[in-house]
C-alpha cells in the first residue's frame, strides 16, 4: 500500500493556508524570539505541563496510508482534564486576535488532539487551547475549545479528504515512477572509461548512507554517473528526492539535458529547475508586498488549482513553463516554483538553496536526516561560496543613509539606528591608527544593538510601507537580519574584521574554514557526493568541504587518448609581479609562436585584468593582422555572449581571446572540436595578496603549517586546471596547453599537475615551442 508521510505543519497548511504570500518580516531575532518563548511558557506554567510531545499516526483513507507525525507544544493536567496547548508569538494587537483568526492554528492543535484521544480510549473529549504570546507587549490570549471524539475525528477525516486529490496524484506517480525506473537502461550504448565505477561507487555512496568525493576529469560523464544511480536508487525507496547542485547556471542546463535524455528512454519524473527570485520576477522592480504586487496578493487562493494543472501537464518544469503559468493565473512564478518542489523528484539548482541560512529550504532541511540525494556539481567552487555565505558584512554607512531619511517622528527608530553607529564606532576606538583590524572574539554588544534596531524596525516597516524611506529601511532590515543569523553560527572557525576608509566602517563575521558547516548540511541529507574534474589537491578540498581521513573518495583519470592533447611548460619567463612589466613582450611572442602554426581559436588567460590588456594591447600592436577579443571587466550580458559565440564560427583564420584567469570564462564554457584549440596560461594564478587572503594564511599555519599553500597555491592552481581543462572537451578533440611561468617545473607545482599531463614537454626557448608544435599538429 502507497504511504504518504508529512508532517502535521504540512498537512495543515496546505489544506488550510489562504490569502497573500507575505515574508517581509522573517527576522532571525523573531525565529530566536518564538523559540524562547515557547521554552518560557512551557517552563512557567502554573499546571503540569508536558511539553513537545511527539505524535505520529498512521491512518488509511481511499488506499492511501497517511503517515502524519509532529510535536505539540504541551499537553496540560488541569482539575482532571487533559488540555492541548499550541503557542504563537505574534506581533500583532492582541485585540486584533478574535477565537477565529487562524484557521490553521486550530488545525494543527486539533491534530495533535485527535492523535491523543485514539491512545486514550477512555476519554470522549478533550480541551484544545491556542496561547497566542504578544512579543512587543509580552502579553497573553487564550482560547479554549472542548472537542468530543466525533468532533475530532470528523475534522481529521475530512482533512484527510480535502488532502485526498493530492495523496492520489503522490500515489499515481509513484507507481508509474517506480515502474519506469525498474526498466531503465543506462541511456547511451556503453559506459566510457571510467564512468561505470563512478556510477557503482555513487550507489554504494547511497547504500551506505555515505559522502563521496569525486576527481574526474572532463570527458567521464560525470552529470549522468551521479544522476543515473540516484535515480535508480529513488524507485528503489533508498532515497526519496535528489538535489542537483551548481555554481552556474550552464551546469544545470546540462543535467536538465541529461533528465531529458532519460525521459526520452521512458523514465516518468518529475523534475524542476529553481531559479533566482529576481530573474523569475515580472515586476520592473522586484517588491514582495502583496500590496504592490498583485503576483502575491491572494496567491495561496489560487496556487493550488495552479500546481495541480503543472503536474499533470508537465513532468520536466522549467523556467518558461513556471513563468507561462505565472501569468496565466497571476502567481508569483518563484514562489509557485518553490512549492511545486514540494512533489518533484529532482530538483535542479544552486547550492544557496541547500547551504546558505539566509535562503535555504527550509521546508526540506529544518530537520536533520531527510531522505535527500546531493549531487554537487563542481564541488571545487564551493569552497569559496561556501564561505561567502557563511559570512556577513554591515557597513556604517547604510544606517546613516537610512537614519538621514527618517523623519524627526520617527524618534525610537533613530535612537536604535544612533546606537548602531556609536557601537560601530566603539570597535575601533581604541586602535584609531589602524584601518583594518582582526578580533577574534565576536562583538556581542553591536548584536544586542542590531536585536533592538530589528525589534522596533518591524512595526515601524508595517505602518510605513509606502513611504519614501520604506526600501531602504526594508533592505537594512534584511541585512541586519542575515548578520544576526550568521551570528549564531560564529566559532573558532571564524574572525571579526573591520574595515575602516574614511567615510565608512565595514564590520564583518568572516568565515575561514567552511568545513564543519558544510558536513552539518550534509547530514540533513542521506548521501552526498561531491565532483569535479579539478579537486587538487584532495585533502584540501576535504579538509574544507567537510571530511575527513575516513571519507570516501575516488580518483578517475582522463579517458581520451592522450596523444590528443600536448602541455608544454615554459620555465624561461617569470611572472611574478616585480617582473611583470619585462615579462610582456617575450610573452608576445610566445602567443604569436603558439599561434601560428595552425589556424583556428584560442584563449589566453592571465592573472589580473591589468596585465592581462598590457599583453593583448602589446600583441595588437605587434600583430595587427591577428584577429583578438579581450575580456572586459564590466562587459554587459550581450557582451558577454557576443564574446563566446565568436567561438562558435567557423575556425578560416586564428583568432584570439584574451581572458582573465577564474573569470567567467575560465571554467564551466564548454567549446569543442575546433572551436578551441589551444589554451596559453600566464602565471600560477596566485590570487592576490591581501588582508583577506592572509587571514586564510594565518589560520591554515597555524592549523596545518600549509598557510601558504591554502590561501595562494592552491586556489590559484585550481583556477589553472580549470582554464586548461577548456581544450579537450570530446574524444576527438585535439589541442594543446601552454604554461608560462618558472614555477612550474619547481615540485610543488609539478606535484599537482593531473596525472594525464604527465607527458608534458618542458620548452626553454621560442624556437623549442615551435618544433614541439609542428611535430604535433603533422602528427
Amino acid at each position: 500500500m502507497f504511504t504518504l508521510r508529512m508532517s502535521v505543519r504540512s498537512l495543515v497548511e496546505f489544506v488550510y493556508q489562504s490569502g497573500d504570500i507575505d515574508h517581509r518580516f522573517l527576522s532571525v531575532e523573531r525565529a530566536q524570539e518564538g523559540s524562547r518563548i515557547h521554552r518560557l511558557l512551557q517552563r512557567t506554567s502554573p499546571d503540569p505541563y508536558e511539553a513537545e510531545v511527539y505524535f505520529k499516526h498512521q491512518q488509511i483513507y481511499h488506499d492511501i496510508c497517511f503517515e502524519i507525525e509532529g510535536r505539540a507544544d504541551g499537553i496540560i493536567k488541569k482539575n482532571g482534564r487533559i488540555i492541548i496547548d499550541e503557542i504563537k508569538t505574534v506581533h500583532v494587537p492582541l485585540s486584533e486576535i478574535e477565537i477565529d483568526y487562524r484557521d490553521v492554528h486550530w488545525a494543527q492543535a486539533m491534530c495533535y488532539a485527535y492523535f491523543y484521544l485514539l491512545e486514550q480510549n477512555e476519554l470522549n473529549s478533550i480541551l484544545v487551547q491556542l496561547t497566542y504570546f504578544q512579543v512587543d507587549e509580552e502579553t497573553i490570549k487564550q482560547f479554549q475549545k472542548e472537542l468530543t471524539r466525533a468532533d475530532l475525528t470528523a475534522f481529521y477525516e475530512k482533512l484527510l479528504h480535502d488532502y485526498s486529490k493530492w495523496g492520489e496524484l503522490q500515489k499515481e506517480h509513484e507507481e508509474r515512477r517506480n515502474e519506469s525506473i525498474q526498466k531503465l537502461v543506462f541511456p547511451f550504448p556503453s559506459y566510457r572509461d571510467g564512468q561505470r565505477r563512478l556510477a557503482v561507487a555513487v550507489y554504494k555512496t547511497i547504500l551506505d548512507k555515505d559522502v563521496l568525493f569525486v576527481q574526474a576529469p572532463t570527458g567521464i560523464g560525470k552529470t549522468m554517473s551521479t544522476l543515473f544511480p540516484s535515480i535508480k536508487a529513488i524507485g528503489e525507496a533508498k532515497v526519496e528526492r535528489v538535489f542537483y547542485l551548481t555554481a552556474k547556471s550552464i551546469t544545470r542546463s546540462v543535467a536538465w539535458q541529461a533528465l531529458a535524455l532519460m525521459k526520452q528512454k521512458q523514465v516518468y519524473l518529475h523534475s524542476i529547475t529553481l531559479t533566482a527570485k529576481d530573474k523569475m520576477c515580472f515586476l520592473k522592480e522586484r517588491n514582495c508586498d502583496p500590496e504592490i504586487c498583485p503576483y502575491a496578493k491572494g496567491y495561496y487562493d489560487r496556487v493550488k488549482e495552479v500546481m495541480y494543472q503543472v503536474l499533470i501537464q508537465h513532468d520536466m518544469i522549467g523556467e518558461d513553463i513556471l513563468k507561462e503559468y505565472g501569468r496565466s493565473y497571476q502567481v508569483c512564478p518563484f514562489e509557485l516554483s518553490l512549492d511545486l518542489s514540494l512533489y518533484c523528484d529532482v530538483i535542479v539548482c544552486d547550492y544557496n538553496y541547500v547551504f546558505d541560512p539566509q535562503v535555504f529550504l527550509k521546508r526540506y532541511f529544518m530537520e536533520p536526516g531527510g531522505k535527500h540525494m546531493f549531487l554537487i556539481d563542481e564541488a571545487h567552487n564551493l569552497v569559496d561560496r561556501a564561505r561567502s555565505m557563511f559570512s556577513a558584512s554591515l557597513s556604517k554607512s547604510s544606517f546613516k543613509k537610512v537614519r538621514k531619511q527618517l523623519p524627526t517622528s520617527q524618534k525610537k527608530l533613530r535612537q536604535a539606528l544612533q546606537k548602531v553607529m556609536k557601537g560601530m564606532d566603539t570597535l575601533i576606538e581604541a586602535d584609531e591608527a589602524r584601518s583594518f583590524l582582526i578580533v577574534k572574539e565576536p562583538f556581542l554588544g553591536l548584536n544586542k544593538l542590531l536585536q533592538q534596531f530589528q525589534k522596533i524596525c518591524e512595526p515601524v516597516l508595517a505602518e510605513n510601507a509606502k513611504s519614501a524611506y520604506e526600501e531602504d529601511l526594508r533592505q537594512l532590515y534584511f541585512d541586519s537580519n542575515a548578520y544576526l543569523r550568521i551570528s549564531e553560527l560564529y566559532d573558532e572557525h571564524y574572525v571579526m574584521t573591520i574595515n575602516r576608509t574614511s567615510s565608512d566602517i565595514t564590520v564583518t563575521q568572516f568565515c575561514i574554514d567552511p568545513s564543519l558547516l558544510v558536513k552539518g548540511t550534509l547530514k540533513k541529507g542521506t548521501a552526498a557526493c561531491l565532483f569535479s574534474a579539478t579537486m587538487t589537491p584532495l585533502p584540501y578540498f576535504l579538509s574544507l568541504l567537510g571530511g575527513d581521513e575516513d571519507t570516501k573518495r575516488l580518483m578517475l583519470y582522463s579517458p581520451f587518448p592522450k596523444e590528443n592533447l600536448s602541455v608544454f611548460i615554459h620555465d624561461g619567463i617569470s611572472t611574478r609581479y616585480r617582473q611583470r612589466a619585462s615579462s610582456i613582450q617575450p610573452i608576445v611572442k610566445l602567443i604569436h609562436t603558439a599561434t601560428a602554426l595552425r589556424c583556428g581559436n584560442y584563449i589566453v588567460y592571465a592573472p589580473s585584468y591589468q596585465y592581462l590588456h598590457q599583453i593583448a594591447q602589446a600583441f595588437q600592436n605587434a600583430y595587427p593582422e591577428v584577429t583578438v577579443r579581450v575580456q572586459h571587466s564590466d562587459m554587459s550580458d550581450e557582451e558577454r555572449v557576443s564574446f563566446l559565440q565568436a567561438f562558435d564560427e567557423e575556425a578560416d583564420q586564428t583568432m584570439i581571446g584574451f581572458c582573465v584567469l577564474g573569470g567567467m570564462y575560465g571554467e564551466g564554457i564548454d567549446l569543442r572540436g575546433d572551436a578551441l584549440i589551444g589554451t596559453i596560461i600566464i602565471g600560477v594564478g596566485l590570487p592576490q595578496i591581501n588582508e583577506e587572503q592572509n587571514i586564510f594564511r594565518d589560520y591554515f599555519e597555524e592549523q596545518n603549517q600549509m598557510g601558504y599553500e591554502y590561501a595562494y597555491v592552491f586556489p590559484g592552481m585550481n583556477k589553472v586546471l580549470q582554464a586548461a581543462g577548456r581544450v579537450i572537451r570530446t574524444e576527438t578533440d585535439r589541442g594543446f596547453i601552454l604554461l608560462i611561468d618558472d614555477r612550474y617545473t619547481t615540485a610543488q607545482y609539478r606535484q599537482l599537475l593531473p596525472p594525464h599531463w604527465d607527458h608534458y614537454t618542458i620548452i626553454h626557448q621560442e624556437q623549442d615551442l615551435k618544433a614541439a608544435l609542428d611535430s604535433f599538429w603533422n602528427k
